[in-house]
């Protein structure tokens, strides 16, 4: 009974740690201590639904859980904290499992995978219905507060990138969450702040508002692509992927909010999938490339 109880604990952190695309209980805990910073409702929110997709999905990596805990921090993040939204969480929860599966099956044919597609797609959904079932939105997506311009705030931003994934807006957060990916893979953690020092800077180039820069909202997609992608790819590729996810968040930011949704984690979703497409693309033509060689060698014996 003992054995299995830390059995369950153990993917549950593994479950908090894939959101960030590792496998790693240290790194699931640190994500769930920056998660807290958040507040207790969203806390809850996320351990809630990540117990539930795990023990539905039955998958000791995490896999089948982080989506749904990105779920319950989005639950509290964007929307009251009452009954109904406790329902609407507990129901997406559920859902995010079968739509991984579905969606998994599909993009298997081209070998990729569907990442945070679930989280998205059932966030929208509580979105949606939350108004019929009486619960409002909360009136600020992340909390967003004002800030100076200063050596200070640039460096909390670069923090915040990292806390915005789980919908957190704490540098503390983002630290702890980055003191994570460094003891599960130091490149992952040396890329995840290039990628939301990327998101930053192409955001002040572009005239995006201050306040939203410093405090993460254009620095989370870009770093989650830039750990998608640090390990398999080269460094022109990864900063062109990660360039190309603040373009895609830029462009559909504005599109998303004309219908009253968040962009979330759909740019890093798009960009990651196509460069990991045109990468496995690019793989198996060598493959057939040397397979071809190889054939056409004469046999010297």
């Amino acid at each position: 009974m003992v054995l299995d109880i830390i059995k369950y604990i153990q993917y549950f952190l593994h479950g908090a740690s894939q959101v960030v695309l590792q496998k790693s209980v240290l790194t699931g805990g640190l994500c769930l201590t920056g998660i807290a910073l958040g507040g207790n409702s969203l806390f809850a929110g996320a351990c809630v639904s990540l117990v539930i997709a795990t023990v539905i999905g039955r998958n000791c990596q995490g896999l089948s859980g982080f989506n749904a805990m990105l779920a319950g921090c989005a639950g509290f993040a964007l929307l009251e904290p009452t009954f109904p939204t406790w329902i609407l969480i507990i129901i997406g929860a559920i859902l995010t499992v079968p739509i991984r599966y579905i969606l998994n099956r599909l993009l298997k044919r081209i070998n990729v995978t569907s990442l945070t597609l679930p989280f998205i797609f059932v966030t929208w959904l509580m979105l949606a219905t939350a108004p019929a079932l009486g619960i409002s939105y909360k009136i600020s997506e992340s909390g967003i507060m004002a800030s100076d311009i200063s050596a200070v705030s640039i460096f909390e931003g670069l923090l915040k990138g990292l806390s915005q994934i789980f919908l957190v807006n704490s540098w503390i957060g983002g630290l702890l969450i980055w003191l994570g990916l460094y003891i599960s893979d130091r490149k992952s953690a040396l890329w995840a702040i290039i990628g939301s020092a990327t998101g930053m800077t192409m955001a002040a180039a572009s005239g995006c508002e201050w306040d939203q820069i410093v405090n993460g909202i254009w620095g989370f997609s870009a770093a989650l692509t830039a750990i998608a992608l640090c390990k398999n790819m080269s460094t022109l590729l990864t900063m062109a992927a990660i360039a190309a996810t603040f373009i895609s968040q830029f462009a559909l930011s504005p599109i998303l909010a004309a219908f009253g949704m968040p962009v979330l984690t759909l740019p890093f979703c798009i960009i990651t999938l196509i460069f990991q497409l045109l990468h496995n693309l690019r793989c198996n033509r060598s493959l057939r490339l040397a397979r071809t060689a190889s054939d056409n060698t004469p046999d010297r014996n």
